[in-house]
Protein backbone atom coordinates (compact mmCIF):
# COMPACT_ATOMS: atom_id res chain seq x y z
CA UNK A 1 0.00 0.00 0.00
CA UNK A 2 1.17 3.48 -0.76
CA UNK A 3 1.22 5.52 2.41
CA UNK A 4 1.42 8.95 0.79
CA UNK A 5 -1.05 8.02 -1.89
CA UNK A 6 -3.37 8.76 0.99
CA UNK A 7 -1.31 11.19 3.04
CA UNK A 8 -0.47 13.18 -0.09
CA UNK A 9 -1.95 12.60 -3.50
CA UNK A 10 -5.45 12.21 -2.12
CA UNK A 11 -5.24 15.95 -1.60
CA UNK A 12 -2.22 17.75 -2.88
CA UNK A 13 -2.40 16.50 -6.42
CA UNK A 14 -5.62 18.39 -6.99
CA UNK A 15 -4.69 21.59 -5.19
CA UNK A 16 -3.54 23.26 -8.38
CA UNK A 17 -6.79 23.16 -10.41
CA UNK A 18 -9.06 23.41 -7.43
CA UNK A 19 -8.68 24.46 -3.90
CA UNK A 20 -11.59 24.93 0.80
CA UNK A 21 -14.90 26.38 0.40
CA UNK A 22 -14.83 29.78 2.05
CA UNK A 23 -17.71 31.67 3.64
CA UNK A 24 -18.74 33.14 0.27
CA UNK A 25 -17.70 30.37 -2.14
CA UNK A 26 -16.90 31.73 -5.59
CA UNK A 27 -18.89 34.97 -5.14
CA UNK A 28 -15.98 37.22 -6.11
CA UNK A 29 -17.81 40.49 -5.36
CA UNK A 30 -18.54 39.41 -1.74
CA UNK A 31 -15.15 38.02 -0.73
CA UNK A 32 -13.54 41.30 0.25
CA UNK A 33 -16.21 42.20 2.79
CA UNK A 34 -15.79 38.96 4.76
CA UNK A 35 -19.50 38.81 5.60
CA UNK A 36 -21.94 37.41 3.04
CA UNK A 37 -25.14 36.14 4.73
CA UNK A 38 -27.12 39.35 4.11
CA UNK A 39 -24.97 40.71 1.29
CA UNK A 40 -25.65 38.00 -1.29
CA UNK A 41 -28.31 38.51 -3.93
CA UNK A 42 -29.34 36.64 -7.12
CA UNK A 43 -27.71 33.24 -7.80
CA UNK A 44 -24.91 34.00 -5.34
CA UNK A 45 -27.44 33.27 -2.56
CA UNK A 46 -27.05 29.56 -3.28
CA UNK A 47 -25.25 27.95 -0.36
CA UNK A 48 -25.42 31.19 1.66
CA UNK A 49 -29.07 32.15 2.27
CA UNK A 50 -31.78 31.28 -0.27
CA UNK A 51 -34.31 33.65 1.36
CA UNK A 52 -32.39 36.61 -0.07
CA UNK A 53 -33.85 35.67 -3.45
CA UNK A 54 -37.20 36.81 -2.06
CA UNK A 55 -36.01 40.42 -2.17
CA UNK A 56 -37.02 40.18 -5.83
CA UNK A 57 -34.56 42.73 -7.08
CA UNK A 58 -35.17 45.41 -4.42
CA UNK A 59 -31.44 46.14 -4.37
CA UNK A 60 -30.85 45.72 -8.10
CA UNK A 61 -32.62 47.48 -10.96
CA UNK A 62 -32.06 44.45 -13.19
CA UNK A 63 -34.23 41.35 -12.80
CA UNK A 64 -32.09 38.71 -14.54
CA UNK A 65 -28.52 37.93 -13.57
CA UNK A 66 -26.20 35.60 -15.46
CA UNK A 67 -22.58 34.71 -14.75
CA UNK A 68 -19.93 32.23 -15.87
CA UNK A 69 -16.46 31.24 -14.72
CA UNK A 70 -16.35 32.65 -11.18
CA UNK A 71 -13.26 31.16 -9.55
CA UNK A 72 -11.75 31.24 -6.07
CA UNK A 73 -8.76 29.51 -4.55
CA UNK A 74 -6.61 29.70 -1.43
CA UNK A 75 -3.64 27.92 0.08
CA UNK A 76 -2.87 28.49 3.75
CA UNK A 77 -0.06 27.15 5.87
CA UNK A 78 1.57 28.16 9.13
CA UNK A 79 4.50 25.86 8.31
CA UNK A 80 5.97 28.24 5.71
CA UNK A 81 6.78 31.88 5.16
CA UNK A 82 5.02 33.44 2.17
CA UNK A 83 8.05 33.23 -0.10
CA UNK A 84 8.78 29.65 0.96
CA UNK A 85 5.17 28.62 0.37
CA UNK A 86 5.34 29.96 -3.18
CA UNK A 87 8.79 28.70 -4.11
CA UNK A 88 9.11 25.48 -2.13
CA UNK A 89 5.52 24.23 -2.15
CA UNK A 90 3.32 25.82 -4.82
CA UNK A 91 5.79 26.00 -7.71
CA UNK A 92 6.97 22.38 -7.39
CA UNK A 93 3.35 21.30 -7.03
CA UNK A 94 2.69 22.93 -10.40
CA UNK A 95 5.61 21.14 -12.03
CA UNK A 96 8.59 23.43 -11.51
CA UNK A 97 11.94 21.77 -10.91
CA UNK A 98 12.81 21.54 -7.22
CA UNK A 99 16.15 20.95 -5.50
CA UNK A 100 16.27 17.73 -3.49
CA UNK A 101 16.39 17.99 0.28
CA UNK A 102 19.55 17.39 2.21
CA UNK A 103 19.08 15.25 5.31
CA UNK A 104 19.14 18.41 7.47
CA UNK A 105 16.43 19.93 5.26
CA UNK A 106 14.35 16.78 5.67
CA UNK A 107 14.64 17.14 9.43
CA UNK A 108 13.64 20.80 9.22
CA UNK A 109 10.69 20.01 6.95
CA UNK A 110 9.43 17.47 9.51
CA UNK A 111 9.67 20.13 12.21
CA UNK A 112 7.86 22.65 10.00
CA UNK A 113 4.93 20.31 9.47
CA UNK A 114 4.61 19.20 13.10
CA UNK A 115 1.38 20.50 14.67
CA UNK A 116 0.84 23.00 11.86
CA UNK A 117 -2.13 23.40 9.55
CA UNK A 118 -2.34 23.15 5.79
CA UNK A 119 -5.58 24.17 4.06
CA UNK A 120 -6.13 24.23 0.32
CA UNK A 121 -9.46 25.41 -0.98
CA UNK A 122 -11.16 26.12 -4.24
CA UNK A 123 -14.49 26.99 -5.79
CA UNK A 124 -15.39 27.13 -9.47
CA UNK A 125 -18.87 28.29 -10.42
CA UNK A 126 -19.15 27.26 -14.06
CA UNK A 127 -22.49 29.00 -14.58
CA UNK A 128 -25.07 30.82 -12.48
CA UNK A 129 -28.49 32.21 -13.40
CA UNK A 130 -31.26 33.91 -11.48
CA UNK A 131 -34.50 35.74 -12.15
CA UNK A 132 -36.45 38.01 -9.80
CA UNK A 133 -40.22 38.31 -10.08
CA UNK A 134 -42.55 40.67 -8.25
CA UNK A 135 -45.10 38.02 -7.20
CA UNK A 136 -43.34 34.64 -7.18
CA UNK A 137 -40.08 35.75 -5.58
CA UNK A 138 -36.68 34.85 -6.98
CA UNK A 139 -35.28 31.70 -8.54
CA UNK A 140 -31.64 30.73 -9.02
CA UNK A 141 -29.61 27.91 -10.54
CA UNK A 142 -25.92 27.13 -10.72
CA UNK A 143 -23.37 24.44 -11.51
CA UNK A 144 -20.32 24.59 -9.27
CA UNK A 145 -17.32 22.58 -8.11
CA UNK A 146 -16.01 22.75 -4.55
CA UNK A 147 -12.68 21.26 -3.49
CA UNK A 148 -11.75 21.32 0.21
CA UNK A 149 -8.65 20.07 2.05
CA UNK A 150 -7.33 20.38 5.59
CA UNK A 151 -4.55 18.54 7.39
CA UNK A 152 -2.34 18.62 10.44
CA UNK A 153 0.36 16.13 11.48
CA UNK A 154 1.87 15.30 14.84
CA UNK A 155 5.63 14.86 15.22
CA UNK A 156 5.75 11.12 14.53
CA UNK A 157 3.68 11.23 11.33
CA UNK A 158 5.52 14.32 10.05
CA UNK A 159 8.86 12.58 10.56
CA UNK A 160 7.67 9.48 8.70
CA UNK A 161 6.43 11.73 5.90
CA UNK A 162 9.79 13.42 5.30
CA UNK A 163 12.43 11.15 6.84
CA UNK A 164 10.89 7.87 5.73
CA UNK A 165 12.96 4.88 6.82
CA UNK A 166 15.26 7.19 8.82
CA UNK A 167 12.39 8.45 11.01
CA UNK A 168 13.12 8.09 14.75
CA UNK A 169 10.05 5.87 14.99
CA UNK A 170 12.10 3.02 13.52
CA UNK A 171 14.60 1.67 16.05
CA UNK A 172 16.61 -0.42 13.61
CA UNK A 173 18.10 0.15 10.16
CA UNK A 174 18.98 -2.39 7.49
CA UNK A 175 21.92 -1.53 5.24
CA UNK A 176 22.40 -2.51 1.62
CA UNK A 177 24.87 -5.27 2.60
CA UNK A 178 22.24 -6.85 4.89
CA UNK A 179 23.77 -5.72 8.16
CA UNK A 180 21.61 -4.26 10.92
CA UNK A 181 22.44 -1.14 12.96
CA UNK A 182 20.60 1.01 15.50
CA UNK A 183 18.88 4.11 14.17
CA UNK A 184 20.76 7.30 15.03
CA UNK A 185 20.09 10.80 13.61
CA UNK A 186 23.84 11.52 13.83
CA UNK A 187 24.91 8.75 11.46
CA UNK A 188 27.45 9.94 8.89
CA UNK A 189 26.16 10.56 5.37
CA UNK A 190 28.02 7.59 3.88
CA UNK A 191 26.18 5.25 6.29
CA UNK A 192 22.76 6.88 5.73
CA UNK A 193 23.25 6.35 1.99
CA UNK A 194 23.44 2.60 2.61
CA UNK A 195 20.16 2.36 4.55
CA UNK A 196 17.48 0.48 2.62
CA UNK A 197 14.89 -0.12 5.36
CA UNK A 198 13.83 1.11 8.76
CA UNK A 199 12.07 -1.40 10.98
CA UNK A 200 10.92 -2.34 14.46
CA UNK A 201 10.96 -5.79 15.96
CA UNK A 202 7.73 -7.51 17.01
CA UNK A 203 6.41 -5.79 20.09
CA UNK A 204 8.18 -2.51 19.25
CA UNK A 205 5.69 -1.17 16.71
CA UNK A 206 2.78 1.18 17.32
CA UNK A 207 -0.69 1.10 15.87
CA UNK A 208 -1.47 3.71 13.24
CA UNK A 209 -4.02 5.32 15.56
CA UNK A 210 -1.21 6.05 18.01
CA UNK A 211 1.29 7.20 15.38
CA UNK A 212 -1.26 9.60 13.95
CA UNK A 213 -2.75 10.77 17.26
CA UNK A 214 -4.59 14.11 16.96
CA UNK A 215 -3.84 14.21 13.25
CA UNK A 216 -6.44 15.04 10.61
CA UNK A 217 -6.62 14.72 6.86
CA UNK A 218 -9.93 15.68 5.32
CA UNK A 219 -10.73 16.15 1.67
CA UNK A 220 -13.84 16.63 -0.46
CA UNK A 221 -14.38 17.38 -4.13
CA UNK A 222 -18.03 17.69 -5.08
CA UNK A 223 -19.82 19.00 -8.16
CA UNK A 224 -23.28 20.38 -7.46
CA UNK A 225 -26.30 21.23 -9.57
CA UNK A 226 -28.31 23.57 -7.37
CA UNK A 227 -31.71 25.26 -7.50
CA UNK A 228 -32.94 27.81 -4.94
CA UNK A 229 -36.10 29.82 -4.38
CA UNK A 230 -36.80 32.79 -2.12
CA UNK A 231 -40.23 34.24 -1.40
CA UNK A 232 -41.63 37.32 0.43
CA UNK A 233 -43.63 35.95 3.38
CA UNK A 234 -45.29 39.16 4.53
CA UNK A 235 -44.85 42.53 6.20
CA UNK A 236 -45.17 43.66 9.81
CA UNK A 237 -44.95 47.44 10.02
CA UNK A 238 -41.55 48.38 8.64
CA UNK A 239 -40.31 44.78 8.77
CA UNK A 240 -40.51 42.59 5.67
CA UNK A 241 -40.12 38.83 6.08
CA UNK A 242 -38.62 36.41 3.58
CA UNK A 243 -38.10 32.67 3.43
CA UNK A 244 -36.23 30.43 1.05
CA UNK A 245 -35.22 26.87 0.29
CA UNK A 246 -32.62 25.26 -1.91
CA UNK A 247 -31.86 21.79 -3.22
CA UNK A 248 -28.81 20.42 -4.94
CA UNK A 249 -27.91 17.20 -6.70
CA UNK A 250 -24.37 16.19 -5.82
CA UNK A 251 -21.81 14.19 -7.75
CA UNK A 252 -18.73 13.30 -5.74
CA UNK A 253 -15.28 13.01 -7.29
CA UNK A 254 -13.19 12.68 -4.13
CA UNK A 255 -13.66 12.12 -0.42
CA UNK A 256 -11.06 11.29 2.21
CA UNK A 257 -11.15 11.31 5.98
CA UNK A 258 -8.22 10.13 8.08
CA UNK A 259 -8.17 11.00 11.78
CA UNK A 260 -7.37 9.62 15.19
CA UNK A 261 -7.64 10.72 18.81
CA UNK A 262 -5.12 8.09 19.87
CA UNK A 263 -7.61 5.27 20.25
CA UNK A 264 -10.53 5.74 17.85
CA UNK A 265 -9.34 5.49 14.25
CA UNK A 266 -11.10 6.47 11.03
CA UNK A 267 -9.68 6.12 7.54
CA UNK A 268 -11.99 6.19 4.57
CA UNK A 269 -11.51 7.18 0.95
CA UNK A 270 -13.37 7.20 -2.36
CA UNK A 271 -11.54 8.66 -5.35
CA UNK A 272 -12.32 9.10 -9.02
CA UNK A 273 -10.29 6.79 -11.29
CA UNK A 274 -8.58 9.92 -12.69
CA UNK A 275 -6.46 10.02 -9.52
CA UNK A 276 -4.80 6.81 -10.72
CA UNK A 277 -4.40 5.28 -7.25
CA UNK A 278 -2.96 1.76 -7.15
CA UNK A 279 -4.43 -0.21 -4.25
CA UNK A 280 -2.74 -3.47 -5.22
CA UNK A 281 -4.52 -6.66 -4.22
CA UNK A 282 -7.20 -4.71 -2.36
CA UNK A 283 -8.19 -3.06 -5.63
CA UNK A 284 -8.63 -6.40 -7.36
CA UNK A 285 -11.04 -7.57 -4.67
CA UNK A 286 -12.97 -4.32 -4.21
CA UNK A 287 -16.67 -4.68 -5.21
CA UNK A 288 -16.84 -0.95 -6.01
CA UNK A 289 -13.79 -0.66 -8.26
CA UNK A 290 -14.17 1.86 -11.09
CA UNK A 291 -11.56 1.83 -13.85
CA UNK A 292 -10.52 4.38 -16.43
CA UNK A 293 -8.47 7.55 -16.56
CA UNK A 294 -11.15 10.25 -16.31
CA UNK A 295 -12.36 12.23 -13.32
CA UNK A 296 -15.74 10.55 -13.31
CA UNK A 297 -18.08 10.60 -10.28
CA UNK A 298 -17.70 7.93 -7.60
CA UNK A 299 -20.66 9.06 -5.49
CA UNK A 300 -24.02 10.81 -5.69
CA UNK A 301 -26.32 12.46 -3.21
CA UNK A 302 -28.57 15.34 -2.30
CA UNK A 303 -28.42 18.25 0.09
CA UNK A 304 -30.56 21.28 0.85
CA UNK A 305 -30.64 24.76 2.35
CA UNK A 306 -33.26 26.65 4.30
CA UNK A 307 -33.12 30.31 5.23
CA UNK A 308 -35.03 33.28 6.61
CA UNK A 309 -34.30 36.98 6.48
CA UNK A 310 -35.86 40.31 7.31
CA UNK A 311 -35.60 43.73 5.75
CA UNK A 312 -36.14 46.51 8.28
CA UNK A 313 -37.13 49.97 7.03
CA UNK A 314 -35.31 49.21 3.78
CA UNK A 315 -31.90 49.79 5.42
CA UNK A 316 -31.20 46.93 7.85
CA UNK A 317 -31.10 43.20 7.05
CA UNK A 318 -30.96 40.19 9.36
CA UNK A 319 -30.64 36.63 8.13
CA UNK A 320 -30.25 33.05 9.32
CA UNK A 321 -29.77 29.90 7.28
CA UNK A 322 -28.94 26.23 7.64
CA UNK A 323 -27.01 25.06 4.60
CA UNK A 324 -25.81 21.86 2.94
CA UNK A 325 -28.00 19.46 4.92
CA UNK A 326 -27.72 16.04 3.32
CA UNK A 327 -25.46 13.16 2.40
CA UNK A 328 -23.56 11.48 -0.40
CA UNK A 329 -23.44 7.74 -1.00
CA UNK A 330 -19.97 6.86 -2.24
CA UNK A 331 -20.13 3.74 -4.40
CA UNK A 332 -16.98 3.86 -6.54
CA UNK A 333 -13.42 2.98 -5.44
CA UNK A 334 -14.54 2.92 -1.81
CA UNK A 335 -11.99 1.81 0.79
CA UNK A 336 -11.51 1.80 4.51
CA UNK A 337 -8.24 1.22 6.35
CA UNK A 338 -7.80 -0.86 9.48
CA UNK A 339 -5.85 0.28 12.51
CA UNK A 340 -2.79 -1.91 11.88
CA UNK A 341 0.68 -1.82 13.43
CA UNK A 342 3.50 -0.23 11.42
CA UNK A 343 6.67 -2.33 11.56
CA UNK A 344 8.83 -1.32 8.60
CA UNK A 345 9.32 1.18 5.80
CA UNK A 346 11.76 1.15 2.89
CA UNK A 347 11.07 4.63 1.50
CA UNK A 348 13.60 7.45 1.95
CA UNK A 349 10.72 9.89 2.50
CA UNK A 350 10.02 13.09 0.62
CA UNK A 351 12.97 14.56 -1.21
CA UNK A 352 11.12 17.78 -2.14
CA UNK A 353 7.84 19.50 -1.31
CA UNK A 354 6.46 18.28 -4.64
CA UNK A 355 4.07 15.88 -2.96
CA UNK A 356 2.50 14.88 -6.26
CA UNK A 357 5.76 13.41 -7.56
CA UNK A 358 7.02 12.21 -4.18
CA UNK A 359 3.94 10.16 -3.26
CA UNK A 360 5.38 6.99 -4.83
CA UNK A 361 8.30 7.09 -2.37
CA UNK A 362 6.40 6.08 0.75
CA UNK A 363 5.60 2.35 0.80
CA UNK A 364 5.13 0.22 3.90
CA UNK A 365 6.38 -3.34 3.74
CA UNK A 366 3.56 -4.54 5.96
CA UNK A 367 1.13 -1.85 4.91
CA UNK A 368 0.88 1.44 6.72
CA UNK A 369 -2.68 1.47 5.51
CA UNK A 370 -4.26 -1.91 5.03
CA UNK A 371 -7.05 -1.00 2.63
CA UNK A 372 -10.23 -3.04 2.37
CA UNK A 373 -12.69 -2.44 -0.43
CA UNK A 374 -16.33 -1.61 0.32
CA UNK A 375 -19.43 -1.71 -1.84
CA UNK A 376 -20.57 1.74 -0.69
CA UNK A 377 -20.44 4.18 2.20
CA UNK A 378 -22.88 6.96 3.07
CA UNK A 379 -21.35 10.16 4.46
CA UNK A 380 -22.93 13.42 5.62
CA UNK A 381 -22.28 16.64 3.74
CA UNK A 382 -20.52 19.49 5.67
CA UNK A 383 -23.53 21.42 7.01
CA UNK A 384 -23.36 24.87 8.58
CA UNK A 385 -25.57 27.28 10.54
CA UNK A 386 -25.16 30.88 9.39
CA UNK A 387 -26.39 34.10 10.95
CA UNK A 388 -25.72 37.62 9.76
CA UNK A 389 -26.85 41.23 9.81
CA UNK A 390 -26.01 44.34 7.83
CA UNK A 391 -26.90 48.03 7.67
CA UNK A 392 -27.00 50.36 4.68
CA UNK A 393 -25.56 53.85 5.12
CA UNK A 394 -27.35 56.32 2.83
CA UNK A 395 -26.83 54.17 -0.26
CA UNK A 396 -23.11 54.93 0.00
CA UNK A 397 -21.98 51.88 1.97
CA UNK A 398 -23.17 48.70 3.67
CA UNK A 399 -21.56 47.18 6.77
CA UNK A 400 -22.34 43.87 8.44
CA UNK A 401 -21.22 40.78 10.30
CA UNK A 402 -21.49 37.00 10.05
CA UNK A 403 -21.22 34.02 12.37
CA UNK A 404 -20.86 30.59 10.75
CA UNK A 405 -21.02 27.47 12.91
CA UNK A 406 -20.13 24.00 11.56
CA UNK A 407 -22.82 21.52 12.63
CA UNK A 408 -20.91 18.30 11.90
CA UNK A 409 -17.34 17.13 11.37
CA UNK A 410 -17.70 15.89 7.80
CA UNK A 411 -14.75 16.31 5.46
CA UNK A 412 -14.72 19.83 4.06
CA UNK A 413 -16.26 21.50 7.09
CA UNK A 414 -14.62 24.05 9.35
CA UNK A 415 -12.73 22.92 12.43
CA UNK A 416 -14.27 25.76 14.45
CA UNK A 417 -16.75 28.63 14.06
CA UNK A 418 -16.07 31.58 11.77
CA UNK A 419 -16.75 35.20 12.74
CA UNK A 420 -16.54 37.97 10.17
CA UNK A 421 -17.22 41.69 9.93
CA UNK A 422 -16.82 44.07 7.03
CA UNK A 423 -18.53 46.08 4.39
CA UNK A 424 -18.71 47.59 0.94
CA UNK A 425 -18.21 51.20 -0.10
CA UNK A 426 -19.91 52.28 -3.30
CA UNK A 427 -17.18 54.73 -4.21
CA UNK A 428 -18.60 55.50 -7.66
CA UNK A 429 -21.35 54.18 -9.94
CA UNK A 430 -18.67 51.99 -11.52
CA UNK A 431 -16.56 51.11 -8.45
CA UNK A 432 -17.17 49.15 -5.21
CA UNK A 433 -14.42 48.73 -2.61
CA UNK A 434 -14.64 45.98 0.02
CA UNK A 435 -12.77 45.28 3.26
CA UNK A 436 -13.29 43.14 6.36
CA UNK A 437 -11.86 40.94 9.07
CA UNK A 438 -12.39 37.17 9.49
CA UNK A 439 -11.43 34.94 12.42
CA UNK A 440 -11.84 31.23 12.96
CA UNK A 441 -12.45 28.35 10.62
CA UNK A 442 -9.16 26.61 9.85
CA UNK A 443 -6.90 29.65 9.59
CA UNK A 444 -5.43 32.56 11.49
CA UNK A 445 -7.15 35.97 11.52
CA UNK A 446 -7.26 37.44 8.04
CA UNK A 447 -8.21 40.75 6.43
CA UNK A 448 -10.05 40.28 3.12
CA UNK A 449 -9.92 43.07 0.57
CA UNK A 450 -11.36 43.58 -2.89
CA UNK A 451 -12.30 45.80 -5.78
CA UNK A 452 -15.35 45.35 -8.01
CA UNK A 453 -16.00 47.20 -11.24
CA UNK A 454 -19.41 47.82 -12.75
CA UNK A 455 -20.69 49.42 -15.89
CA UNK A 456 -22.66 52.61 -15.06
CA UNK A 457 -25.84 50.92 -16.29
CA UNK A 458 -25.28 47.94 -13.97
CA UNK A 459 -25.39 45.46 -16.84
CA UNK A 460 -21.83 44.16 -16.28
CA UNK A 461 -19.76 43.38 -13.21
CA UNK A 462 -16.25 42.05 -12.64
CA UNK A 463 -13.58 42.18 -10.00
CA UNK A 464 -10.68 40.68 -8.06
CA UNK A 465 -10.67 40.04 -4.31
CA UNK A 466 -8.28 38.40 -1.86
CA UNK A 467 -9.23 36.48 1.26
CA UNK A 468 -6.28 37.88 3.18
CA UNK A 469 -4.53 41.17 2.47
CA UNK A 470 -2.13 40.57 5.40
CA UNK A 471 -0.26 38.14 3.17
CA UNK A 472 0.48 40.98 0.75
CA UNK A 473 2.75 42.61 3.34
CA UNK A 474 3.65 39.80 5.77
CA UNK A 475 5.71 36.60 5.50
CA UNK A 476 4.14 34.73 8.44
CA UNK A 477 1.05 32.47 8.32
CA UNK A 478 0.70 33.00 4.55
CA UNK A 479 -2.71 32.72 2.93
CA UNK A 480 -2.30 32.85 -0.83
CA UNK A 481 -5.71 33.50 -2.34
CA UNK A 482 -7.69 35.13 -5.10
CA UNK A 483 -11.35 35.18 -6.05
CA UNK A 484 -12.22 36.65 -9.41
CA UNK A 485 -14.86 36.93 -12.07
CA UNK A 486 -15.28 39.08 -15.15
CA UNK A 487 -18.32 37.58 -16.87
CA UNK A 488 -21.29 38.58 -14.70
CA UNK A 489 -24.17 40.32 -16.47
CA UNK A 490 -27.59 41.76 -15.60
CA UNK A 491 -30.53 42.55 -17.84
Amino acid sequence: MKFLRTLGVLSFATAAPFAWSQTEGAAFNLTGSGAATTFATDYQCIGINPSNLGWAGQFELKKITFGVAEVGYSIYSDAFTKDALRSDFVKPLLGAEADKFTFAEKQQAAKNFTNTALAMNGDVRAVGFSIATAKAGGFAFHIADRYQWFSTFNQASAEILFLGRMAPYFQNLELSDGSIIANDPNLPANVRDQVVRGFNLPGQGERISRIYKDGVISQSWVREYALSWGYPMGTTGVVEWFGGVGARYLTGLAYSMVRSDGSDWEAFTALSPGFDIDYGEAGKKNPSTVTGDSYSPVGTGFSGDIGFSTLIAKVAKVGISYTNIGSITWDGNVYEAKDDTLYSLDSPGFNTYNIFNEAELIQAENGVFNWTGLKEQKMSTPSQLRTGASFAIKQVAEVGLDVIIPTNDAAGNYEKAVMAAGGQWFAAPWLVLSAGVVNGGNMATRLPLGVTFRSPSGSWEGGVHTRDSITLVSQNNPHLSAVLGFLRFRV
